[in-house]
């Protein structure tokens, strides 16, 4: 949607002029469905700020009565925080009912309730009690359907039990899409085990997401003026149009086979008619990343789909390969990365995680739906996406809810907002820009690039690489003045790692990467990998303790820590999910690290062939050789591969086809010939060392040769900076945001010219 402004009443005029229906003495009474997330958060943010305002508008302010609802009393907490961080310094707040009951400035009372839209625990039980007592007769789907139908229905349930008068609005900000595709795993096993197909599965979770639509149904009859549904295009707005014809652009998704990605726009574009057909609003928004707050120091919460594929695991593993006690935590926590021969070879072993430790991050971006998010996440799919922020949705909702339909133009047309971009998403990325805190999460030594623990897709991987190019470019920075630093310096670096390496150690540019061909940087990056004692990180950094006549303690204590670190920075990205496969100098061989969940599949590892079998059973079913199977998954879903080589996929999905569309190859040649034979536009992805040389490389060429005498000109080259020294920073961020542009994965916006263009 394009903003007009003229076209638009001010908020000013709109406050002071009109009036709601009743008078004002009676309080405006909203339902904020989801109103702990990020856009429903934001409309309970901008509810309360419209409220007090009026104070400045109206001869009689308006009071308030919000009800907002979250997931957990976690969500709440958090939620409440933000509410005292918006509004402290201006208005008193008082604490009636602590989690549940605030008053702001004697005019608004918030409200907060617990609601979780999850299927019956008896779900299963009963299904199978009705196959037994129906026999020949037993339809699964015609019976979920009336299982579905006899349930009550939570949205209904919860307004019904306010006993409020009538209500001025209610907004959903519940993702509905997202409930379908994510949180009714019990759907998924269940049908599977009944033997139906995909489609049937789609339609019994249609049905179940029908009787909350019926419910707001009669809300909007009997208890509400207005319902306004905070809905999603599943896909970020990430439309092309040619010949007349809209597609969606699916190739950049971060589920594990891209199947979750389907199943959202499946079920985002029913939902969109079935609420147009009951008359609701409909703000459809561009789904992907708003930037509700930041987290500094803090845990990562497991996503419940992956803790209920580890439950399973370790409920029918004669030898779990986790602490079963780990299951009642509510973070990802941090496991051993452990090693597998990655041709498969030897007999199969079990593997043992052991119990997992504390995984903290120093700062994440907290999205909603979404989870947490890096920096350099962020960075990436709002240059990609430019999707809007919470709080431009939130006004638009808002200011419909409050106060009606405006005169000029509204923003709702036949009930419907489009509503995918403004210039308002400027405002997030400078936020990620400005503050310390979040550029050293960015370009740090040890910064973990990406959070992001459901599913998989070759951003993920794509940005953990550059993590781990940059901290290798950091030591190797180190290393070269380590014999320079004293012993007390670096003991005393010992109480804060991560400060003492970012200012002992350059920002790594585009530069460093000119003196180091593939071969060198796999061997490297081999090292990395390995690094388990002091000799191990010295040798790394061509500093080798031994060499000197005097034991340097303080040294060999630092350079302890340093390995330390590195295994940990390893570890983390295997425990979110991310594989990694590397060439390994002291097997001579190449290798394989994974932790106990592994996205790209989205399955949880027990037994050392388990990967194998995967990529075979693909290979047998679909009739290719095992390599070629596996080199799809590698390239396409997410692992990040490490080796002096290129793998090129052009298939979105597996078939017969991965035969002639993925390759191997050895060098940049090969791989820019490879794509320039693929028709422009079209879908391909790439991973090993030899494709990211390549694209870091052409990338450098481009920004260094940017002519500022054409001021504008040069569109997105100007996003890249400079250290003081004149270098070009590596920031992953920006490179992966590239890459997605490179490979077909731009938003079309009808300038999209100005960005990166399609092929290396």
């Amino acid at each position: 949607m394009r903003t007009i402004y003229h076209e638009f009443e001010s908020l000013e005029s709109l406050l002071a002029t009109r009036l709601l229906p009743g008078g004002g003495d009676q309080p405006i009474r909203f339902v904020v469905f989801g109103g702990t997330g990020a856009v429903g958060g934001a409309s309970v943010l901008e509810l309360c700020r419209l409220i007090l305002m009026s104070e400045r508008y109206r001869e009689r302010p308006w009071r308030g009565e919000i009800y907002a609802t979250g997931a957990t009393d976690k969500e709440i907490v958090n939620f409440v925080r933000r509410v005292y961080l918006a509004f402290e310094n201006t208005t008193e707040i008082t604490k009636i009912e602590p989690l549940r009951h605030y008053r702001l400035g004697e005019r608004i009372d918030l409200h907060f309730s617990l609601l979780h839209l999850t299927l019956p625990e008896n779900l299963r039980e009963h299904v199978l009690a009705a196959r037994e007592e129906l026999g020949e007769t037993f339809n699964p789907e015609q019976v979920l359907d009336d299982y579905f139908a006899a349930q009550p229905q939570p949205f209904l349930r919860f307004v019904e039990a306010l006993d409020a008068e009538l209500l001025h609005a209610v907004v959903v900000a519940i993702p509905l899409p997202s409930v379908a595709t994510y949180t009714l795993g019990n759907i998924d096993r269940l049908t599977h085990e009944l033997g139906l197909d995909h489609k049937t599965q789609q339609r019994i979770k249609s049905g179940y997401l029908r009787r909350f639509i019926a419910g707001l149904a009669i809300i909007q009859q009997r208890y509400a003026r207005r319902v306004l549904m905070a809905h999603t295009t599943a896909v970020g707005g990430m439309y092309r149009v040619d010949a007349g014809q809209a597609e969606i652009r699916l190739g950049f998704a971060h589920s594990a086979l891209g199947k979750k990605l389907f199943d959202k726009k499946y079920f985002a574009d029913e939902l969109t008619q079935l609420y147009i057909d009951q008359g609701f609003q409909v703000l459809v928004v561009a789904a992907a990343i708003g930037i509700d707050a930041v987290d500094f120091h803090c845990h990562l919460p497991v996503d419940r789909a992956v803790r209920g594929l580890l439950r399973e695991k370790v409920g029918e593993a004669a030898e779990p390969p986790i602490d079963p006690a780990d299951l009642e935590r509510e973070e990802i926590l941090l496991y051993p990365a452990l090693e597998l021969d990655f041709a498969g070879a030897g007999e199969p072993q079990p593997l043992k995680f052991g119990s997992g430790k504390e995984l903290i991050v120093e700062a994440a971006i907290r999205s909603g739906e979404n989870g947490m998010f890096s920096v350099a996440n962020c960075m990436a799919l709002y240059n990609v996406m430019k999707v809007a922020i919470p709080e431009e949705l939130a006004t638009v909702l808002v200011r419909y809810a409050l106060l009606g339909p405006e005169r000029r133009r509204g923003w709702f047309e036949n009930n419907v907002s489009y509503y995918t971009e403004t210039e308002n998403s400027y405002f997030a990325l400078r936020l990620l820009e400005s503050y310390p805190q979040l550029i050293h999460s960015h370009l740090g030594a040890f910064a973990i690039q990406s959070y992001q623990a459901l599913g998989s897709s070759t951003h993920q991987a794509r940005v953990h690489e550059l993590g781990l190019l940059l901290l290798l470019l950091r030591l190797l920075d180190l290393g070269e003045k380590l014999e320079e630093i004293s012993e007390q310096e670096l003991t005393d670096a010992l109480s804060d790692l991560d400060a003492f390496l970012w200012a002992r150690t350059r920002v790594p540019c585009f530069e460093e990467l000119e003196k180091l061909d593939v071969a060198r940087l796999a061997e490297l990056l081999g090292q990395l990998c390995e690094v388990d004692s002091m000799e191990a990180a010295g040798q790394l950094m061509g500093f080798d303790p031994r060499r000197h006549a005097i034991r340097q303690r303080g040294r060999e204590k630092f350079l302890a820590r340093i390995a330390t670190r590195i295994s940990r920075y390893i570890q983390t990205i295997t425990s979110l999910g991310i594989p990694i496969v590397y060439r390994s100098g002291s097997h001579s061989a190449d290798r394989m690290l994974i932790g106990p969940y592994v996205a790209p599949h989205d399955m949880v590892v027990a037994a050392s062939d388990d990967l194998h079998r995967k990529w075979q059973q693909m290979a047998e079913k679909y009739g290719v050789p095992i390599e070629v199977a596996r080199d799809w998954v590698i390239a396409n879903n997410g692992f990040i591969d490490l080796r002096p080589h290129a793998i090129g996929s052009a298939a979105t999905e597996p078939g017969p086809h991965l035969k002639d569309q993925v390759r191997t190859m050895a060098t940049a040649a090969e791989v820019a010939a490879w794509i320039g034979s693929l028709k422009v536009g079209s879908y391909f992805t790439t991973c090993g060392l030899v494709a990211l040389d390549l694209r870091l490389r052409r990338l450098f060429e481009q920004v260094r040769s940017r002519q500022i005498a054409l001021g504008t000109g040069e569109t997105w080259k100007h996003l890249f900076q400079q250290d003081e020294e004149g270098r070009h920073i590596l920031a992953p961020g920006l490179i992966e945001m590239v890459r997605m542009y490179s490979e077909g994965l731009g938003k079309v916006t009808g300038t999209e010219v100005l960005w990166p263009q399609w092929g290396y």
